[in-house]
């Protein structure tokens, strides 16, 4: 009985019915065919007279004893295992639910942050409380190309009203349009392309902030390969918005202004952490866009030097001297693109 009890993976009740039928064989040898071994007055135990029993079949009783706690001890067993396996079950579902937890919360990361900022903050640890000042982001760039689009006459097309439920569709269609605009940046050719945000209408992207990232392939600041990367992002965010006035049955124009020079990088915030640039061309940029004309790519002088130095397919016109808050009078450049409006009015803001 002993060692039927000793095999674990066996149920107890099967140990039981192992048990039960050894005793009643030995009950069977005692009473049924009265073995004289059993009988001798030395191996009878007299302890059990003290409850009223036959002494020659005190075997019988230890042995009857031995297996009512071999079974509770089985069933203890039984018990024991039966709540391990529950708990390893549960360990492992935890296990996984923090996995699962790990890649959303990693996703999460890597939408709000580029790729290069949230490798760096996976790759910090905290230490201490006051760790967390130190392992704030920021970093400079020389040669950053900087880029503003925004769709000047969709202020025009936003109304509120009930047909458009107060203005619900016309931030839908707000919604395909930058979605479109972020689908480019998969494409080859767009992936050193990181977006910042989107400020109403306007699109802010820059090309040029993982060139000092450990294993970049790009090592060193390309100012010239940033600006042409730039251009033809424009082209490709013109095309793009073109497809959607023909299904859309719209006249959206795309009023991109470019920059190049250094820039700081960082990031701010903790409960919402934004990456941003900042900067003198981070200005530059942004008033190219809005002294742009619509449907035009306006660039700076140094953007236009680049251009006529690569091997781009695109070419720049002189537009003249404009007023620039903040710069007063610059000379100013027109990227020549399929997708010019003839004839179209030059305005100066």
């Amino acid at each position: 009985m002993t060692t039927t009890s000793v095999f674990l993976r066996i149920h107890f009740l099967m140990k039981l019915t192992l048990n039960s039928i050894s005793l009643a064989a030995f009950w069977y040898i005692m009473d049924i065919r009265g073995e004289e071994v059993f009988r001798q007055q030395t191996a009878k135990l007299a302890d059990w007279e003290e409850f009223g029993l036959p002494a020659d079949r005190s075997h019988c009783y230890y042995l009857t004893f031995v297996l009512l706690i071999l079974h509770v001890l089985d069933r203890q067993v039984e018990y024991v295992c039966r709540l391990d396996y529950l708990m390893k079950v549960k360990l492992k579902a935890e296990q996984e639910e923090a996995r699962t937890m790990e890649l959303v919360n990693r996703m999460l990361l890597f939408n709000i942050l580029p790729p290069h900022v949230s490798q760096y903050y996976l790759s910090k640890q905290l230490e201490e409380e006051n760790s967390r000042v130190e392992l704030s982001y920021h970093e400079n760039h020389c040669a950053v190309a900087v880029l503003f689009a925004s769709i000047p006459n969709f202020a025009d097309f936003y109304y509120e009203d009930g047909e458009n439920e107060e203005g619900l569709r016309c931030i839908q269609l707000l919604n395909e349009i930058i979605c479109d605009f972020d689908l480019l940046l998969y494409e080859r050719g767009f992936h050193s392309v990181e977006k910042i945000k989107t400020i109403g209408s306007t699109y802010m992207a820059a090309c040029g902030l993982r060139s000092q990232e450990k294993g970049s392939l790009f090592t060193e600041e390309n100012p010239t390969q940033n600006v042409v990367t730039l251009v033809k992002f424009s082209v490709a965010m013109m095309s793009s918005l073109q497809q959607l006035n023909k299904d859309a049955m719209q006249d959206f124009q795309l009023r991109v202004g470019i920059s190049v020079g250094p820039v700081m990088a960082g990031v701010v915030g903790t409960v919402k952490p934004q990456y941003d640039i900042w900067g003198d061309t981070v200005n530059v940029a942004s008033r190219m866009d809005t002294t742009g004309i619509p449907g035009r790519i306006q660039v700076v002088q140094e953007v236009a030097d680049l251009i006529t130095a690569s091997d781009c397919p695109y070419k720049c016109e002189c537009r003249g001297d404009i007023f620039v808050k903040g710069k007063g009078k610059l000379k100013t450049y027109l990227v020549q693109t399929p997708y010019d409006e003839p004839n179209i009015q030059d305005t100066q803001l």
